[in-house]
């Protein structure tokens, strides 16, 4: 067959690559003036904290003054950057290893050599395919790409041996410096490296999301979805292609056509499989016609050819290992295809791992999908509203279970469940041309997987459950303890795993529900984000009680025990105490309140006693009056009451999963922000805490309350 549409390795992206026809040159880095960028460690920014955070712009020019190359001090050219701890021997890989900046490999390097495109993207001995299938696929999307490779870099005028480039963590951006010194053995790249030998922006980013993630050995296994979404922001779906419904081509058109980061795999269906396979690279294996089994492949198109249904998918070894049945290379559907149209379809008869396969034969030999659905807000993608007459939209909220407090774990745990943290979403437009039916994707993620794994820990196992409230009588915000007894409308059961994320696509009636994530077990903490993703607006807020004061329930006041003297007796005390100003300090504060009401031999620190004033002192006086004095008397006499009705039996602590039942019961309203902060605050290792300590949760309550207002 002769080689017609035969493209170099550095194709001009075409409709077809790239859907929003953006042009390479010239391109502006939206991010920097759209998006609140982190530096690597910092406060808030979802990442592992660092003592020193490193300004790439700070440090180039500290380099270029000072006429040196940087060294990353915090990534170092040293053997514990390249493997976990576990498997650096270092009596024999430090030897194999040197670390080379790209002047000493090349005579001209360049960061970007005509343009960037999906083939400068080629796997070196690490097992991340699985990145590398993202990176392929990031790079159709120019605008994407500039969001994670800033283009103010290079190797020409000002290089001083220092790069950066940025990730989503978590809700995040994070901009994370390295120098550009690589790791090679034998003077060949260790890794990740382009097919244009002096090009050298795929291995610098491989190099900043090692050092992202701990090191190049954590990125050894790993899915397309968790890249794909720390390259964009995008809410990723994993199913098995078995498991697909029957319009699963349109699913995946639909999606290509959104501008949707797209993957697939095959993964054996059983060790005894696997092992039967022969091994080509890890747990990797030959499989049909040239596919390999435990692998990651690119998705990087989607279409239909007169009426076949076509896949391209690309091989992120780059090799010849491709595709060798019906529409491969050179198969013989492509004679009866026009030159014009193969050239349109970048089709290229090459050794370059890229090949054209059949949605049937797809389907025969492909297990897994993987989709980053993007929305334009987040990915800043020019003309995909125009493209499609369509968006999606997207809510985030973020959250945390705490041990001892808001981790109650899954439906199973009976008696904690409803400590977890609540959402509600609410859905009103049903999709286009449909009467009751809302899609949803709802996807749950916890913080930082990966660089748990560097540290030895296991990923939490993690799910959520959905029930639908706005048909239900009774039920509390957020539910209590027993709602399922007038809620037992349960429309979701994720599955559980021990995956960074697990998403459920499904459709729902326009409804209200309330969203329970959950970890496993009880008592397990962790941050997580939960996202909403839908065609048609939907409205996602935390189900929670707001921060407020109201009046103590039945059963503190039955607990609640009678002062020790009555209130004319009472007040004439507190006059004496307080002389002609009419009010008291701390000191007589303490002296007139146990007076007033028995309490435990030095119960309240002088601590408290100095907080409580300082809250209730209205006029700035350092002192009370007697009417502030009496709110002071009730709530103490509340908040003992609480604390003996829940307190332990024969002990002198509250648990602290039983803080918001205790407040409430007092008066004191607080939603799972606050309580967790207080838990962290008061609780002690144990999980418990003291008399005292839940007066003085009271009282950051009340001041909160004062200060913002109810």
């Amino acid at each position: 067959m002769p080689d017609v549409g035969l493209q170099k390795r550095k194709p001009t992206l075409t409709s077809a690559d790239n859907p929003s026809s953006i042009v390479i040159p010239n391109l502006v880095n939206n991010l920097a003036t759209n998006k609140t960028v982190f530096k690597l460690g910092q406060r808030k920014s979802g990442t592992k904290p660092r003592t020193t955070l490193q300004d790439f712009h700070q440090l180039k020019e500290q380099c270029l003054s000072k006429e040196v190359l940087f060294e990353d001090p915090d990534f170092p050219a040293r053997i514990s950057s390249v493997y976990l701890k576990k498997r650096c021997d270092r009596t024999m890989t430090s030897q194999m290893i040197e670390w080379k900046r790209p002047k000493e490999l090349v005579d001209d390097p360049q960061f970007v050599v005509d343009g960037f495109s999906r083939f400068d993207v080629k796997q070196g001995s690490v097992g991340d395919c699985w990145f590398l299938a993202a990176l392929a696929n990031l790079s159709l999307y120019p605008n994407l790409f500039c969001q994670v490779v800033p283009s103010d870099q290079g190797f020409g005028e000002g290089y001083a041996g220092i790069f950066h480039f940025r990730f989503w963590q978590c809700g995040k951006w994070v901009d994370v410096v390295i120098d550009d010194r690589l790791p090679t053995r034998g003077g060949e790249l260790l890794f990740l490296r382009s097919n244009t030998a002096n090009e050298f922006w795929s291995p610098l980013f491989e190099k900043a999301y090692a050092k992202l993630y701990g090191c190049y050995d954590a990125l050894d296994g790993g899915w397309i979805r968790e890249a794909s979404e720390d390259f964009t922001g995008g809410v990723a779906e994993n199913f098995k292609v078995e498991d697909a419904s029957s319009d699963l081509f349109e699913l995946l058109l639909s999606a290509h056509q959104r501008q949707s980061l797209l993957g697939c795999s095959i993964i054996p269906e059983s060790s005894e499989a696997a092992e039967a396979t022969k091994t080509i690279r890890g747990g990797e294996g030959e499989g049909n016609q040239g596919l390999i089994t435990g692998h990651a492949y690119s998705v990087t198109n989607v279409l239909k050819l007169d009426d076949e249904k076509l896949l391209r998918l690309r091989n992120p070894w780059g090799t010849d290992d491709e595709w060798t049945g019906p529409w491969s290379d050179k198969s013989d559907e492509w004679k009866s295809i026009p030159d014009e149209k193969k050239k349109e379809l970048g089709l290229s008869i090459e050794d370059d791992g890229e090949f054209w396969i059949s949605f049937d034969d797809f389907e025969s030999n492909f297990t897994h999908i993987e989709i980053s659905y993007l929305d334009p807000e987040s990915c800043l993608i020019e003309g995909v509203t125009d493209h499609n007459k369509k968006k999606w939209v997207l809510n985030t909220l973020e959250g945390e279970w705490v041990h001892g407090v808001t981790a109650g774990g899954n439906s199973d745990c009976s008696d904690s469940f409803y400590l977890n943290p609540q959402y509600v979403i609410t859905l009103k437009e049903p999709d286009d041309g449909e009467e009751e039916s809302c899609s949803v994707l709802i996807a749950l993620m916890q913080r930082n997987p990966k660089t748990q794994k560097v540290r030895g820990e296991d990923l939490l196992t993690i799910g959520f459950d959905v029930y639908r409230i706005d048909k239900c009588e009774g039920v509390s915000k957020p539910l209590g303890k027993s709602f399922e007894k007038y809620c037992n409308t349960l429309v979701i059961e994720s599955a559980y795993e021990a995956e960074r994320e697990v998403s459920v696509r499904t459709k729902l009636q326009p409804g209200t529900y309330v969203i329970i994530p959950t970890a496993s077990d009880v008592d397990e903490s962790a941050e997580f984000l939960l996202r909403v993703l839908s065609p048609k607006p939907n409205y996602l807020e935390e189900y929670d009680q707001e921060p407020g004061l109201g009046e103590p329930d039945e059963k503190a006041l039955i607990h609640r025990q009678p002062l020790s003297k009555s209130m004319d007796q009472i007040r004439t005390y507190f006059e004496e105490q307080a002389g002609d100003t009419l009010e008291v300090n701390w000191e007589q504060l303490k002296d007139v309140l146990e007076y007033s009401i028995e309490l435990p031999e030095d119960a309240l620190s002088k601590n408290t006693y100095r907080s409580i004033v300082t809250i209730m002192d209205a006029d700035e006086s350092g002192n009370i009056g007697f009417e502030e004095f009496k709110t002071v008397l009730n709530d103490v006499a509340n908040i003992k009451a609480v604390f003996d009705l829940y307190a332990l039996d024969d002990s002198e602590t509250l648990k602290t999963s039983k803080l918001r039942q205790a407040l409430n019961s007092a008066g004191y309203q607080v939603n799972n922000g606050g309580l967790n902060k207080l838990a962290r605050r008061y609780g002690s290792d144990d999980d418990t805490m003291t008399f005292e300590d839940l007066m003085q949760c009271a009282l950051l309550i009340r001041k909160f309350i004062v200060k913002h207002g109810e």
